[in-house]
């Protein structure tokens, strides 16, 4: 097996140790002009080593944490736009459904829009039994009567009759669309829960609750149409007003 080649000492080490072996005192190299060139040579081959190393090692430190510069500026006012953005839209919530609020505009208008579609139930209702009455007695008159003009009169009512009950065939599309609109106002009501729910209700405390409707005169409040339920006067203090 071949002897692999004995490495070459640097000049440093010979000078290091001809200085041990003479008491401390340097002593001449020996090497001719030729090996300390090449010595020489080999240490300056070795400082290009590992400078390269280190420039290796600084770009991939410098890659790995490499990012694009953020302004702070920049940074603090989307921050606070962010902020802002939050705000508003916890006090848009707040005005629909406060959790601390008694009064909730989206149970109100869905119980209103119920009462419409009961309120145009009884009215259709009440339209088609008169028609029906109405109808049997065209049909009565006709068949006791030999008149011809009373005939053809009471031909002519029961022929409007059926207009009625065409017409009131309203109230089955209008109670749909309004269905429509019932089960939206459910929808957006459950998200605005849902939120209310992730921002938790300790995050309104600061939010004031919306202030009631201001108060209308005596007029306007004749247009505000029929009361919900028992919020309107009872018939009672109405007596009570006239006696």
């Amino acid at each position: 097996m071949a002897h692999s080649k004995a490495k070459k000492p640097f000049v440093a080490e010979m000078l290091r140790n001809q200085q041990g072996k003479s008491g401390g005192q340097p002593a001449p190299t020996g090497l001719s002009d030729e090996a300390a060139q090449e010595r020489h040579d080999e240490m300056l081959v070795a400082i290009a080593e590992v400078r390269n190393l280190v420039n290796q090692m600084a770009q991939s430190a410098a890659s790995a944490v490499s990012a694009p510069a953020v302004d702070p500026t920049k940074l603090r006012c989307e921050l606070e736009a962010l902020r802002d953005s939050i705000v508003n839209t916890k006090r848009e919530i707040a005005a629909v459904r406060h959790p601390s609020s008694s009064s909730d505009r989206l149970v109100v208008a869905t119980d209103e829009l119920d009462a419409v579609v009961e309120a145009t139930e009884q009215a259709t209702h009440s339209i088609l039994q008169a028609a029906e009455t109405v109808d049997e007695m065209a049909d009565r008159i006709k068949q006791a009567s030999k008149d011809d003009f009373i005939c053809r009169t009471a031909d002519e009512m029961r022929e409007l009759i059926i207009k009625i009950f065409e017409a009131c065939n309203f109230q089955d599309i209008t109670g749909q669309r309004i269905t429509k609109v019932v089960n939206t106002v459910k929808f957006i009501e459950e998200h605005v829960d849902a939120m209310i729910a992730i921002w938790g209700k300790d995050a309104f405390a600061e939010i004031a609750p919306p202030l009631p409707d201001a108060p209308v005169e005596a007029d306007q409040a004749l247009l505000s149409g029929p009361q919900l339920g028992n919020a309107g006067v009872s018939q009672d203090d109405i007596d009570k007003l006239f006696g």
